[in-house]
């Protein structure tokens, strides 16, 4: 084998799963389409949350900091009610951050190449041993953080259990831009998420200070006829904002569930590749970097107990991600199947009610529990301001929110017990009322 550890994609998630492994002194490759000074340039809002670098072990270098971030202030449709939802973060020059992570990986071991197209995985024997692109190369082990896009999970077998794809419901469409000087500015510390289904149906509108610059975007997700979310930025701008737009991109993110299992023969999926993204607030890089980090750990164990890994010796990387991570983005996902469905008013309502509050949002962030104000339903229904409907669904998605996290909670410890869970697991999404 010419490596132990093939990684590709260099962004985020995969320089800090190349940084992890090469420091442990296994050879690693690390290899990216972009040319170096463009990794880590796509359509995002830029934030990271202070809980999850300090989870997946990464110090932000300081010179790729544009703006300490306090909290964010969630706006109902309306405009009538805002939470303040207090949280530490940072917002952050992405590309710098990309290249910055590349020479930590370097520092630390990894060779790197650039503007590499990895066209398919090595298949032999019914394992993965490698990459072909304009090149062939083969490794132990091959580590996909090659984001949404990916040109390998798709090759992968069947009896893995991998999913090949992300259906355009579980996904958003995104676009953002970066503005100088906008006015009227937006307060510094704070990002302002405002929801409303007319223009970002499914998701919502950003606006996130970067120090002197500003990042506006929208997500909308990709159900039916959905709006074209570049023009849709750009109309919801207009009459609002004025500025310098000095730069502009968009993307697709995958907003569900992780995939039911990111391991193989001889790959792992990590960060977008195992749709390891916030399925509520379409956040990727620290869910990602703490998906390298366990997927690195995995990795390592398995290379000292295998020449060549399977399934069985890669999978504590599922175990440990599922408990840690994936129970909450589970029942995230029940919450954002709920959310798609609600009018500009249910939101409206739900916010101005108090039945939903900072606390109950703040908890869902933190937890991925969702714990309805019962005593603020009764209240309402005395008032005779009770949406019957409504109520209803909110008691039985919180039901739901529990449910998805007890059966991602019970993640079998070997491959052997996996199908009878995804079929518990797949049968109860496809049974949600919403």
């Amino acid at each position: 084998m010419d490596y132990d550890v093939i990684v590709v994609g260099a962004a985020t998630t995969g320089a800090v799963a190349a940084k992890k492994l090469a420091s442990q002194g296994f050879k690693v490759l690390l290899l990216d389409a972009k040319p170096k000074n463009r990794i880590g340039d796509k359509a995002c809002g830029d934030a990271i949350g202070e809980e999850d670098l300090k989870k997946a072990g990464v110090t932000l270098p300081a010179e790729v900091v544009r703006e300490r971030i306090l909290g964010a202030d969630l706006v109902s449709p309306d405009g009538k009610t805002v939470f303040r939802i207090q949280g530490y973060g940072y917002t952050v020059d992405r590309v710098g951050l990309g290249s910055a992570l590349v020479d930590e990986a370097e520092s630390a071991g990894a060779k790197f190449i650039d503007n590499f197209h990895v066209d398919a995985p090595i298949i032999k024997d019914g394992r993965v041993i490698g990459v072909k692109g304009s090149d062939e190369i083969t490794a132990r082990v091959v580590v996909d953080a090659s984001g949404n896009k990916t040109k390998l999970r798709g090759a992968l077998p069947d009896e893995w259990g991998i999913e090949k794809t992300v259906e355009k419901k579980d996904a958003v469409a995104a676009y953002r831009v970066i503005m100088e000087d906008m006015k009227p500015a937006i307060e510094h510390g704070y990002l302002r998420l405002i929801f409303d289904q007319n223009t970002s149906p499914g998701g919502y509108i950003w606006l996130f200070p970067e120090g002197n610059l500003s990042n506006v975007g929208l997500g909308v997700t990709m159900i039916g006829n959905y709006p074209n979310p570049k023009i849709a930025t750009e109309n919801w701008i207009k009459g609002k904002y004025e500025g310098k737009i000095v730069a502009g991109s968009g993307d697709t993110v995958p907003t569900r569930r992780p995939f039911a299992t990111m391991v193989g023969n001889g790959i792992v999926l990590a960060g977008d590749a195992a749709a390891t993204v916030n399925p509520v607030t379409g956040g990727g890089i620290g869910s990602g970097m703490l998906s390298a980090k366990f997927a690195a750990e995995a990795v390592a164990k398995a290379l000292s107990q295998a020449d060549l890994p399977g399934i069985n010796e890669l999978w504590s990387y599922n175990v440990t991600y599922m408990r840690e991570y994936g129970a909450k983005q589970a029942g995230l996902d029940v919450f954002r199947h709920f959310l798609i469905k609600l009018s500009n008013d249910d939101i409206s309502f739900e916010m101005s009610s108090g039945i939903m509050d900072e606390k109950t949002v703040t908890q869902a962030a933190v937890t991925g529990e969702v714990n309805i104000n019962l005593r603020k339903e009764v209240e309402i229904m005395i008032r005779g301001l009770k949406r019957p409907s409504i109520l209803l669904k909110l008691r039985q998605m919180a039901s739901d929110v529990k449910t998805a996290m007890e059966i991602y909670s019970a993640y079998p410890d070997g491959f052997d017990g996996f199908w009878s869970w995804r079929k518990r697991a797949d049968s109860f999404f496809a049974s949600l009322p919403y």
